[in-house]
Protein backbone atom coordinates (compact mmCIF):
# COMPACT_ATOMS: atom_id res chain seq x y z
CA UNK A 1 0.00 0.00 0.00
CA UNK A 2 1.71 3.42 -0.79
CA UNK A 3 0.03 6.86 0.49
CA UNK A 4 2.13 9.00 -0.97
CA UNK A 5 0.99 11.58 -3.30
CA UNK A 6 1.85 11.75 -6.70
CA UNK A 7 4.09 14.12 -7.30
CA UNK A 8 6.29 12.65 -3.97
CA UNK A 9 6.11 9.66 -5.62
CA UNK A 10 8.15 11.22 -8.82
CA UNK A 11 10.25 12.80 -6.64
CA UNK A 12 10.99 9.35 -4.97
CA UNK A 13 11.44 6.77 -8.02
CA UNK A 14 13.02 9.05 -10.98
CA UNK A 15 16.09 9.73 -11.46
CA UNK A 16 17.42 13.41 -12.29
CA UNK A 17 17.53 12.95 -15.15
CA UNK A 18 14.15 11.47 -15.65
CA UNK A 19 12.47 13.79 -12.70
CA UNK A 20 12.92 17.04 -14.89
CA UNK A 21 10.60 15.62 -17.99
CA UNK A 22 7.96 14.44 -15.44
CA UNK A 23 8.44 17.76 -13.46
CA UNK A 24 7.59 19.79 -15.99
CA UNK A 25 4.34 17.64 -17.03
CA UNK A 26 3.07 18.04 -13.34
CA UNK A 27 3.21 22.12 -13.84
CA UNK A 28 1.70 21.59 -17.24
CA UNK A 29 -1.02 19.66 -15.53
CA UNK A 30 -1.31 22.06 -12.64
CA UNK A 31 -0.53 25.49 -13.91
CA UNK A 32 -3.13 26.72 -16.48
CA UNK A 33 -6.61 27.82 -14.82
CA UNK A 34 -9.65 28.08 -16.83
CA UNK A 35 -12.35 29.77 -15.24
CA UNK A 36 -16.05 29.82 -15.68
CA UNK A 37 -16.52 33.47 -15.58
CA UNK A 38 -19.66 35.07 -13.35
CA UNK A 39 -17.81 38.65 -12.58
CA UNK A 40 -15.00 40.93 -14.64
CA UNK A 41 -13.64 44.46 -13.82
CA UNK A 42 -11.96 45.86 -16.71
CA UNK A 43 -9.60 47.21 -15.85
CA UNK A 44 -7.92 46.27 -12.52
CA UNK A 45 -8.10 49.74 -10.67
CA UNK A 46 -7.22 48.10 -7.45
CA UNK A 47 -3.04 47.18 -7.49
CA UNK A 48 -1.58 47.79 -4.24
CA UNK A 49 2.12 47.24 -3.12
CA UNK A 50 1.05 43.91 -1.45
CA UNK A 51 -0.17 42.31 -4.37
CA UNK A 52 3.69 41.17 -4.70
CA UNK A 53 3.35 38.51 -2.28
CA UNK A 54 0.89 36.45 -3.96
CA UNK A 55 3.60 36.37 -6.91
CA UNK A 56 6.32 35.26 -4.99
CA UNK A 57 8.28 39.01 -4.76
CA UNK A 58 8.81 41.79 -2.25
CA UNK A 59 6.45 43.99 -1.62
CA UNK A 60 8.90 46.62 -0.68
CA UNK A 61 11.28 46.40 -3.83
CA UNK A 62 11.22 48.13 -7.04
CA UNK A 63 6.97 47.98 -7.93
CA UNK A 64 5.42 49.45 -10.01
CA UNK A 65 2.04 50.70 -9.00
CA UNK A 66 -0.39 52.54 -11.25
CA UNK A 67 -4.33 52.66 -10.83
CA UNK A 68 -4.54 55.37 -13.14
CA UNK A 69 -5.63 55.01 -16.65
CA UNK A 70 -2.79 55.98 -18.74
CA UNK A 71 -0.62 54.86 -21.75
CA UNK A 72 2.30 52.62 -20.76
CA UNK A 73 5.00 51.07 -22.11
CA UNK A 74 4.97 47.16 -23.24
CA UNK A 75 7.22 45.52 -24.91
CA UNK A 76 8.82 49.26 -26.12
CA UNK A 77 5.54 50.84 -27.31
CA UNK A 78 2.85 52.22 -25.63
CA UNK A 79 -0.07 50.08 -25.32
CA UNK A 80 -3.15 51.33 -27.97
CA UNK A 81 -5.24 52.62 -25.09
CA UNK A 82 -4.88 53.89 -21.31
CA UNK A 83 -3.80 50.92 -18.97
CA UNK A 84 -3.86 50.62 -15.37
CA UNK A 85 -0.34 49.01 -14.45
CA UNK A 86 1.35 46.75 -12.11
CA UNK A 87 5.03 45.84 -11.77
CA UNK A 88 6.33 43.09 -9.05
CA UNK A 89 9.80 43.23 -7.95
CA UNK A 90 12.19 40.64 -8.56
CA UNK A 91 11.21 37.38 -8.00
CA UNK A 92 13.35 34.42 -7.00
CA UNK A 93 11.92 30.91 -8.19
CA UNK A 94 15.24 29.90 -6.74
CA UNK A 95 18.47 30.75 -6.26
CA UNK A 96 19.80 30.74 -10.18
CA UNK A 97 16.55 32.52 -11.44
CA UNK A 98 15.38 36.03 -11.45
CA UNK A 99 12.06 37.07 -12.83
CA UNK A 100 9.88 39.97 -12.86
CA UNK A 101 6.01 40.23 -13.66
CA UNK A 102 4.06 43.14 -15.33
CA UNK A 103 0.61 43.04 -15.82
CA UNK A 104 -1.10 45.88 -18.12
CA UNK A 105 -5.15 45.96 -17.43
CA UNK A 106 -7.31 47.55 -20.63
CA UNK A 107 -10.48 48.95 -20.20
CA UNK A 108 -11.92 46.00 -22.88
CA UNK A 109 -11.25 41.93 -23.70
CA UNK A 110 -11.22 43.71 -27.36
CA UNK A 111 -8.53 46.31 -26.40
CA UNK A 112 -6.11 43.27 -24.82
CA UNK A 113 -6.76 40.89 -27.44
CA UNK A 114 -5.30 43.73 -29.47
CA UNK A 115 -2.45 44.36 -28.24
CA UNK A 116 -1.40 41.07 -27.84
CA UNK A 117 -1.66 40.49 -31.11
CA UNK A 118 0.00 43.16 -32.34
CA UNK A 119 2.50 42.44 -34.94
CA UNK A 120 5.15 44.29 -33.15
CA UNK A 121 5.34 42.37 -30.58
CA UNK A 122 5.08 39.35 -33.03
CA UNK A 123 7.81 39.85 -35.12
CA UNK A 124 10.00 40.20 -31.54
CA UNK A 125 9.57 36.81 -31.35
CA UNK A 126 11.30 35.46 -34.92
CA UNK A 127 13.07 32.39 -34.38
CA UNK A 128 17.20 32.57 -34.76
CA UNK A 129 19.80 29.95 -34.49
CA UNK A 130 19.64 31.17 -30.76
CA UNK A 131 16.18 31.83 -29.90
CA UNK A 132 13.51 30.54 -30.78
CA UNK A 133 9.10 29.64 -29.35
CA UNK A 134 9.37 27.08 -26.38
CA UNK A 135 5.54 27.93 -25.82
CA UNK A 136 3.24 28.95 -28.97
CA UNK A 137 -0.62 29.02 -28.08
CA UNK A 138 -3.44 31.11 -28.82
CA UNK A 139 -3.77 32.93 -25.67
CA UNK A 140 0.52 32.93 -24.33
CA UNK A 141 3.77 32.98 -25.75
CA UNK A 142 7.13 32.06 -24.26
CA UNK A 143 10.26 33.00 -26.16
CA UNK A 144 13.90 32.41 -25.04
CA UNK A 145 17.54 32.10 -25.70
CA UNK A 146 19.71 28.95 -25.68
CA UNK A 147 22.82 28.96 -25.36
CA UNK A 148 25.49 25.81 -25.71
CA UNK A 149 27.74 23.71 -23.59
CA UNK A 150 30.64 26.12 -25.21
CA UNK A 151 28.34 29.51 -24.81
CA UNK A 152 28.78 31.98 -21.37
CA UNK A 153 25.82 34.01 -22.45
CA UNK A 154 22.73 34.20 -20.05
CA UNK A 155 19.80 31.80 -20.69
CA UNK A 156 16.71 34.24 -20.65
CA UNK A 157 13.08 34.60 -21.56
CA UNK A 158 10.05 36.62 -22.49
CA UNK A 159 6.71 35.23 -22.28
CA UNK A 160 2.84 36.81 -22.39
CA UNK A 161 -0.16 35.58 -21.21
CA UNK A 162 -3.59 36.83 -22.46
CA UNK A 163 -6.50 36.79 -19.30
CA UNK A 164 -9.66 38.43 -19.20
CA UNK A 165 -8.98 41.96 -20.51
CA UNK A 166 -5.14 41.49 -19.09
CA UNK A 167 -1.61 41.09 -20.24
CA UNK A 168 0.45 39.27 -18.18
CA UNK A 169 4.04 40.10 -18.80
CA UNK A 170 7.18 37.52 -17.34
CA UNK A 171 11.19 38.04 -18.07
CA UNK A 172 13.79 36.34 -16.36
CA UNK A 173 16.91 34.93 -16.78
CA UNK A 174 19.87 32.77 -14.95
CA UNK A 175 22.61 33.68 -12.94
CA UNK A 176 26.10 33.64 -14.10
CA UNK A 177 27.31 30.09 -14.36
CA UNK A 178 24.01 28.47 -14.10
CA UNK A 179 23.26 25.56 -16.63
CA UNK A 180 19.40 25.00 -16.52
CA UNK A 181 17.84 25.19 -19.46
CA UNK A 182 14.09 25.72 -21.24
CA UNK A 183 12.34 23.14 -19.03
CA UNK A 184 12.70 25.42 -16.20
CA UNK A 185 11.89 28.49 -17.85
CA UNK A 186 8.69 26.82 -19.16
CA UNK A 187 8.24 25.48 -15.67
CA UNK A 188 8.59 28.85 -14.32
CA UNK A 189 6.46 30.56 -16.51
CA UNK A 190 3.02 28.59 -15.96
CA UNK A 191 3.46 28.50 -12.40
CA UNK A 192 3.74 32.20 -12.39
CA UNK A 193 1.36 32.66 -15.13
CA UNK A 194 -1.41 30.68 -12.72
CA UNK A 195 -0.29 32.92 -9.87
CA UNK A 196 -1.53 35.62 -11.66
CA UNK A 197 -4.73 34.62 -12.96
CA UNK A 198 -5.26 33.99 -9.23
CA UNK A 199 -4.63 37.52 -8.09
CA UNK A 200 -6.30 38.85 -10.94
CA UNK A 201 -9.47 36.59 -10.28
CA UNK A 202 -9.25 37.93 -6.52
CA UNK A 203 -9.31 41.27 -7.43
CA UNK A 204 -12.33 41.18 -9.82
CA UNK A 205 -14.72 38.57 -7.74
CA UNK A 206 -14.10 36.34 -10.69
CA UNK A 207 -15.44 32.71 -9.42
CA UNK A 208 -16.11 29.46 -10.92
CA UNK A 209 -18.58 26.70 -11.33
CA UNK A 210 -17.29 23.51 -10.22
CA UNK A 211 -17.94 20.70 -12.55
CA UNK A 212 -16.60 17.16 -11.47
CA UNK A 213 -13.04 15.81 -13.59
CA UNK A 214 -13.36 12.56 -15.41
CA UNK A 215 -11.23 9.95 -16.97
CA UNK A 216 -12.04 8.01 -20.10
CA UNK A 217 -9.34 5.31 -21.76
CA UNK A 218 -8.76 4.30 -25.05
CA UNK A 219 -6.94 1.79 -27.11
CA UNK A 220 -7.25 1.84 -31.10
CA UNK A 221 -11.13 3.01 -30.20
CA UNK A 222 -11.89 0.50 -28.59
CA UNK A 223 -12.16 -0.58 -24.65
CA UNK A 224 -8.35 -1.15 -23.44
CA UNK A 225 -6.83 -3.58 -22.09
CA UNK A 226 -8.82 -6.32 -23.60
CA UNK A 227 -7.28 -7.06 -27.01
CA UNK A 228 -6.81 -10.56 -26.90
CA UNK A 229 -5.04 -11.69 -29.77
CA UNK A 230 -2.62 -9.23 -31.57
CA UNK A 231 -0.10 -9.50 -34.38
CA UNK A 232 2.25 -7.29 -33.39
CA UNK A 233 3.86 -7.05 -29.44
CA UNK A 234 3.08 -3.32 -29.34
CA UNK A 235 0.35 -1.87 -27.87
CA UNK A 236 -0.86 1.87 -27.83
CA UNK A 237 -3.69 2.58 -25.32
CA UNK A 238 -4.25 5.89 -23.05
CA UNK A 239 -5.71 7.83 -20.10
CA UNK A 240 -7.27 11.37 -21.10
CA UNK A 241 -7.98 13.64 -18.07
CA UNK A 242 -10.34 16.16 -18.60
CA UNK A 243 -12.53 18.94 -16.21
CA UNK A 244 -14.01 21.64 -17.87
CA UNK A 245 -13.15 24.03 -15.02
CA UNK A 246 -9.76 23.71 -16.41
CA UNK A 247 -6.80 21.12 -16.27
CA UNK A 248 -5.04 22.69 -13.08
CA UNK A 249 -8.29 22.44 -11.01
CA UNK A 250 -7.14 18.67 -11.09
CA UNK A 251 -5.43 17.45 -7.70
CA UNK A 252 -3.04 15.03 -8.98
CA UNK A 253 -2.00 14.51 -5.78
CA UNK A 254 -5.53 12.56 -5.36
CA UNK A 255 -4.56 10.27 -8.49
CA UNK A 256 -4.95 6.24 -7.48
CA UNK A 257 -5.14 3.14 -9.26
CA UNK A 258 -6.46 0.16 -8.05
CA UNK A 259 -6.80 -3.32 -9.40
CA UNK A 260 -9.67 -6.02 -8.34
CA UNK A 261 -10.04 -9.27 -9.27
CA UNK A 262 -13.09 -11.23 -9.21
CA UNK A 263 -14.41 -12.60 -5.81
CA UNK A 264 -11.64 -10.18 -4.02
CA UNK A 265 -11.15 -6.31 -2.91
CA UNK A 266 -9.21 -3.99 -4.22
CA UNK A 267 -5.95 -3.31 -4.18
CA UNK A 268 -3.81 0.07 -4.39
CA UNK A 269 -1.05 -0.19 -6.89
CA UNK A 270 -0.59 3.73 -6.95
CA UNK A 271 3.14 3.37 -6.43
CA UNK A 272 3.79 0.14 -8.89
CA UNK A 273 2.35 1.89 -11.13
CA UNK A 274 4.16 5.31 -11.21
CA UNK A 275 7.85 3.81 -10.73
CA UNK A 276 6.96 2.37 -14.24
CA UNK A 277 5.42 5.45 -15.59
CA UNK A 278 8.85 6.92 -15.07
CA UNK A 279 10.99 4.35 -16.72
CA UNK A 280 8.10 4.67 -19.78
CA UNK A 281 8.33 8.53 -19.89
CA UNK A 282 12.26 8.39 -19.82
CA UNK A 283 12.61 6.14 -22.32
CA UNK A 284 10.04 7.89 -24.74
CA UNK A 285 7.50 5.02 -24.54
CA UNK A 286 4.78 7.90 -23.34
CA UNK A 287 3.50 11.20 -25.40
CA UNK A 288 1.45 13.91 -23.71
CA UNK A 289 -0.84 16.35 -25.46
CA UNK A 290 -2.98 19.23 -24.03
CA UNK A 291 -5.66 21.49 -23.61
CA UNK A 292 -6.58 24.08 -21.25
CA UNK A 293 -9.19 21.37 -20.54
CA UNK A 294 -8.10 18.15 -21.17
CA UNK A 295 -4.78 16.16 -20.79
CA UNK A 296 -4.25 12.81 -22.48
CA UNK A 297 -1.83 10.39 -21.79
CA UNK A 298 -0.71 8.06 -24.32
CA UNK A 299 1.05 4.68 -23.72
CA UNK A 300 3.04 3.23 -26.29
CA UNK A 301 4.34 -0.39 -24.93
CA UNK A 302 4.79 -4.05 -25.39
CA UNK A 303 2.60 -6.13 -22.95
CA UNK A 304 5.02 -7.22 -20.74
CA UNK A 305 5.43 -3.07 -19.63
CA UNK A 306 1.34 -2.95 -19.68
CA UNK A 307 1.57 -5.55 -16.65
CA UNK A 308 4.10 -4.50 -15.39
CA UNK A 309 2.12 -0.88 -14.37
CA UNK A 310 -0.19 -2.82 -12.01
CA UNK A 311 2.16 -5.91 -10.92
CA UNK A 312 5.80 -5.95 -9.73
CA UNK A 313 7.99 -6.95 -12.63
CA UNK A 314 10.01 -9.58 -9.86
CA UNK A 315 6.84 -9.76 -7.99
CA UNK A 316 4.93 -12.72 -6.90
CA UNK A 317 2.80 -14.97 -10.10
CA UNK A 318 -0.27 -13.99 -11.17
CA UNK A 319 -3.61 -15.13 -12.45
CA UNK A 320 -3.43 -15.33 -16.10
CA UNK A 321 -6.71 -16.33 -17.66
CA UNK A 322 -8.75 -13.70 -15.71
CA UNK A 323 -9.72 -10.09 -16.25
CA UNK A 324 -8.86 -7.66 -13.43
CA UNK A 325 -11.16 -4.54 -12.69
CA UNK A 326 -8.92 -1.52 -12.98
CA UNK A 327 -10.43 1.77 -11.37
CA UNK A 328 -8.76 4.81 -11.84
CA UNK A 329 -9.84 7.92 -9.19
CA UNK A 330 -8.75 11.91 -9.05
CA UNK A 331 -10.21 14.80 -7.40
CA UNK A 332 -10.51 18.25 -7.64
CA UNK A 333 -9.41 21.28 -5.83
CA UNK A 334 -12.85 21.35 -4.41
CA UNK A 335 -13.12 17.84 -3.29
CA UNK A 336 -14.90 16.40 -6.17
CA UNK A 337 -13.73 13.11 -7.57
CA UNK A 338 -13.69 11.24 -11.21
CA UNK A 339 -13.99 7.82 -11.14
CA UNK A 340 -13.48 5.34 -14.35
CA UNK A 341 -13.44 1.44 -14.19
CA UNK A 342 -12.50 -0.62 -17.11
CA UNK A 343 -11.24 -4.61 -17.72
CA UNK A 344 -7.73 -5.25 -17.68
CA UNK A 345 -7.36 -8.51 -19.49
CA UNK A 346 -4.11 -10.08 -19.29
CA UNK A 347 -4.84 -13.09 -21.85
CA UNK A 348 -4.12 -16.64 -22.10
CA UNK A 349 -1.16 -18.99 -22.31
CA UNK A 350 -1.08 -20.82 -25.70
CA UNK A 351 -1.26 -24.67 -25.79
CA UNK A 352 0.93 -27.03 -27.43
CA UNK A 353 -0.14 -30.92 -27.13
CA UNK A 354 1.11 -33.99 -28.85
CA UNK A 355 -0.48 -37.50 -28.58
CA UNK A 356 -2.40 -40.30 -30.10
CA UNK A 357 -5.84 -40.81 -30.75
CA UNK A 358 -8.16 -41.03 -27.71
CA UNK A 359 -6.04 -38.90 -25.92
CA UNK A 360 -6.94 -35.84 -28.02
CA UNK A 361 -10.31 -34.31 -28.39
CA UNK A 362 -9.57 -33.64 -32.07
CA UNK A 363 -8.38 -36.24 -33.77
CA UNK A 364 -10.60 -38.61 -35.51
CA UNK A 365 -8.32 -41.53 -36.44
CA UNK A 366 -5.99 -43.63 -35.71
CA UNK A 367 -2.71 -40.52 -36.00
CA UNK A 368 -0.36 -38.47 -34.43
CA UNK A 369 -0.96 -34.97 -33.04
CA UNK A 370 0.56 -32.30 -32.82
CA UNK A 371 -1.77 -29.50 -31.58
CA UNK A 372 -0.97 -25.91 -31.49
CA UNK A 373 -3.68 -23.03 -30.28
CA UNK A 374 -4.34 -20.29 -28.35
CA UNK A 375 -7.67 -19.00 -26.87
CA UNK A 376 -6.64 -15.62 -27.50
CA UNK A 377 -7.06 -17.26 -31.22
CA UNK A 378 -4.33 -18.01 -33.82
CA UNK A 379 -3.18 -14.78 -34.13
CA UNK A 380 -1.57 -13.86 -30.88
CA UNK A 381 0.96 -17.04 -31.50
CA UNK A 382 4.37 -15.82 -32.07
CA UNK A 383 4.87 -19.19 -34.91
CA UNK A 384 9.08 -17.61 -34.61
CA UNK A 385 9.39 -18.78 -31.09
CA UNK A 386 8.12 -22.78 -31.59
CA UNK A 387 10.86 -25.04 -30.37
CA UNK A 388 11.51 -29.01 -30.46
CA UNK A 389 13.21 -30.18 -27.83
CA UNK A 390 14.82 -33.84 -26.91
CA UNK A 391 15.76 -34.22 -23.77
CA UNK A 392 16.12 -30.32 -23.22
CA UNK A 393 18.67 -30.11 -26.82
CA UNK A 394 17.35 -27.96 -29.44
CA UNK A 395 16.61 -29.75 -32.69
CA UNK A 396 13.96 -27.25 -34.36
CA UNK A 397 15.52 -26.93 -37.61
CA UNK A 398 15.91 -30.99 -37.97
CA UNK A 399 12.24 -31.14 -37.14
CA UNK A 400 11.05 -28.69 -39.65
CA UNK A 401 13.10 -29.81 -42.34
CA UNK A 402 11.68 -33.46 -41.79
CA UNK A 403 8.17 -31.50 -41.44
CA UNK A 404 9.11 -30.94 -45.34
CA UNK A 405 9.86 -33.59 -46.45
CA UNK A 406 6.92 -35.52 -45.24
CA UNK A 407 4.41 -33.42 -45.92
CA UNK A 408 5.16 -33.94 -49.68
CA UNK A 409 4.70 -37.45 -49.40
CA UNK A 410 1.46 -36.52 -48.02
CA UNK A 411 2.21 -38.36 -44.69
CA UNK A 412 1.89 -35.20 -42.32
CA UNK A 413 -0.65 -32.80 -43.15
CA UNK A 414 -0.96 -28.87 -41.44
CA UNK A 415 -4.76 -28.55 -40.74
CA UNK A 416 -5.70 -24.22 -40.01
CA UNK A 417 -8.36 -23.88 -37.00
CA UNK A 418 -9.84 -21.04 -35.26
CA UNK A 419 -7.64 -21.06 -32.72
CA UNK A 420 -4.71 -22.09 -34.46
CA UNK A 421 -2.72 -25.50 -36.26
CA UNK A 422 -3.08 -29.13 -35.99
CA UNK A 423 0.01 -31.05 -37.14
CA UNK A 424 -1.33 -34.55 -38.21
CA UNK A 425 1.01 -37.65 -38.54
CA UNK A 426 0.42 -40.19 -40.75
CA UNK A 427 1.76 -42.54 -38.70
CA UNK A 428 -0.04 -45.87 -38.09
CA UNK A 429 2.87 -47.34 -35.92
CA UNK A 430 5.23 -46.36 -32.90
CA UNK A 431 7.99 -47.61 -35.70
CA UNK A 432 7.19 -44.72 -37.77
CA UNK A 433 7.15 -42.24 -35.20
CA UNK A 434 10.94 -43.11 -34.27
CA UNK A 435 12.02 -43.17 -37.33
CA UNK A 436 10.54 -39.61 -37.47
CA UNK A 437 12.14 -38.74 -34.39
CA UNK A 438 15.78 -40.34 -34.83
CA UNK A 439 14.78 -43.19 -33.73
CA UNK A 440 15.80 -41.80 -30.42
CA UNK A 441 14.33 -42.31 -27.05
CA UNK A 442 13.85 -39.57 -24.40
CA UNK A 443 11.91 -36.95 -23.75
CA UNK A 444 10.09 -34.88 -27.29
CA UNK A 445 10.04 -31.40 -25.81
CA UNK A 446 7.34 -28.79 -28.02
CA UNK A 447 7.45 -25.34 -26.99
CA UNK A 448 5.51 -21.75 -27.97
CA UNK A 449 4.89 -18.17 -26.47
CA UNK A 450 2.47 -15.59 -27.52
CA UNK A 451 2.62 -12.03 -27.88
CA UNK A 452 0.77 -11.40 -24.30
CA UNK A 453 4.53 -13.19 -23.48
CA UNK A 454 3.09 -16.11 -21.78
CA UNK A 455 4.57 -19.54 -23.01
CA UNK A 456 3.59 -23.54 -22.69
CA UNK A 457 5.56 -26.64 -23.26
CA UNK A 458 4.73 -30.50 -23.49
CA UNK A 459 6.83 -33.27 -23.03
CA UNK A 460 6.39 -36.79 -24.29
CA UNK A 461 7.93 -39.78 -23.65
CA UNK A 462 9.40 -41.38 -26.48
CA UNK A 463 11.24 -44.98 -26.04
CA UNK A 464 12.35 -46.82 -28.87
CA UNK A 465 14.82 -49.52 -27.41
Amino acid sequence: MFNLSFLSRLARFANIHAFLPCKLLCFILLSSMAMSVQSECTPVSSWSNTDATALGGDPLGFMTVDNTPRLQLLNGINTSVPVTWFGSPAIHPDVNWSVRMNIASYPSKTSAVTDFNNPIRLNSFSETTTARYLLKETDRWLFGTFRTSAQTALFNFKGYALYEGNIIEITGGTAPGNETGKDVAIEIFLNLIAKAKTLINNKCGISEDNESPTIQFFNDNNTPFISGAVNNPIVTWGIVFEDRDGISDIDFATLKIEKKLIDQDYEDVSGVFMVKFMELLNNGNVTMERTDTRLSVTFNTSYQQLRELIFEADGPPYPYAYAYEMKFTVSDTKGSSGVAVTPFWLGRSPVIWFSLKGDSPLSTEDKYILEIYDWDKKADLRWDTFKMTLDGIDFTGLFLDRVTKYMTLSIIKLESTDLGLNVIFDFDSKELLCEFFFSASGKLGFHITDYHGYSDSFEYSLNCR
